[in-house]
């Protein structure tokens, strides 16, 4: 193998492959980047027990073909430190030769064959999403998965593609975000990625990227955009029926609008101060309580907002009340409230469940 390109070309590249590479590696392959070039394409390929990705890399030339193995920290720290100008990467038999304008580096290589490859889907349903959408549902879906291996398939991304949409899901069971791409699909398949695979996914999404196309079965997923390729293993297990705990519209008994940077602040203030915020409606404002009694502090506070139906007082966690308010777009939320103990619905100020719906579970109340 022999080609020459840019290093600040090469390091964007090795820097969002090297997310995939395991901090503890199985094998010494995986410690490494697979440095490939064929059908006059030069590839950069990351591997770990859930995913492989492969990133295309422009070049200024390319004189032969071939593979090999460089060790990611190695590699990733030694082009970091190089000028941005054109390296030449040469391989012969088990070693590298790195030249660029003044100096050479020359590296033994991990043989090639001790890296393992992923099977592609046996029999995928195939689909395409506008990527700008499947980015923006992955920002407001990924810090909803579980962080507790309780419930393995909880702690991923779970895709629910039907013929007219796609429905991108995550929920720990205490807050759970929902957001639904429409699509026209000609079949339908249900999966579940890895967060880390996620995360990954969104990363190499670019502002402009148009397209992403999926390829999926019941066990492996495959994620292409701008010639970047994701081979991924999905969670096994099945995913519990998110769909049955959004409570219909008609079932709600109370109605709140409130300007959601300022209700963030509030409630920032409110969740320094303890762990649970106390929060009771009125016709003209909620009235909002923090209380940590092991420092014997007490703070309350009126905000003023819209409200209709039912008073309530509902206990909710102070964290996961921002991510529900962080992850809603617009100016205002509105908030959907049945009683003290049912999830509470957050909508954008579209008010478009069908699009876009978070919930958050209230905490039992000590009567």
């Amino acid at each position: 193998m022999k080609i020459s390109t840019n290093t600040t070309t090469l390091l964007k590249a090795l820097k969002i492959a090297g997310k995939v590479i395991p901090t503890n590696p199985s094998i010494p392959a995986l410690g490494c980047f697979l440095f490939k070039v064929k059908n006059g394409v030069f590839t950069v390929t990351s591997s770990n027990n859930e995913m492989h990705l492969t990133i295309p890399i422009q070049t200024e030339q390319i004189s032969e073909e071939g593979e090999c193995l460089i060790p990611y920290k190695r590699i990733s720290d030694f082009v970091s430190l190089l000028p941005n100008e054109i390296i030449t990467i040469e391989t012969s038999e088990r070693n590298v030769l790195i030249s660029w304008k003044k100096g050479k580096k020359t590296e033994s290589c991990p043989n090639v064959t001790d890296y393992p490859l992923f099977a592609e889907p046996k029999e995928p349903t195939n689909i395409s999403l506008d990527a700008q959408e499947l980015k923006n549902a992955l920002g407001h879906t990924i810090p909803f998965c579980a962080n507790t291996e309780i419930r393995p398939i909880m702690m991923g991304v779970h895709f629910d593609i039907k013929k007219d949409s796609v429905s991108i899901v995550a929920t720990d069971s205490h807050q759970m975000r929902l957001h639904t791409i429409q699509a026209n699909n000609n079949a339908e398949a249900k999966f579940t990625l890895f967060r880390n695979t996620a995360q990954v996914l969104e990363s190499v999404i670019t502002k402009d990227s148009r397209q992403v196309s999926v390829s999926a079965d019941n066990k492996t997923a495959v994620f292409t955009v701008d010639g970047t390729v994701i081979i991924t293993k999905t969670i096994e297990g099945k995913y519990p029926n998110y769909k049955t705990v959004i409570p219909a519209q008609e079932t709600a008994k109370g109605f709140i609008t409130i300007e959601k940077e300022e209700f963030i602040r509030t409630i920032k203030r409110l969740g320094n101060n303890a762990q649970n915020v106390l929060l009771t409606t009125t016709p003209m404002f909620l009235h909002l309580r923090s209380e940590d009694f092991s420092a014997n502090s007490l703070l309350e506070e009126d905000f003023d907002c819209v409200s209709s139906g039912n008073d309530n007082s509902i206990l909710l966690n102070a964290q996961r009340l921002l991510n529900i308010l962080t992850s809603i777009e617009g100016e205002k939320t509105l908030i959907r409230v049945i009683d003290d103990r049912s999830p509470l619905v957050f909508l954008d100020e579209k008010n478009n469940e069908n699009t876009s719906i978070a919930l958050l579970m209230p905490l039992a109340q000590t009567r």
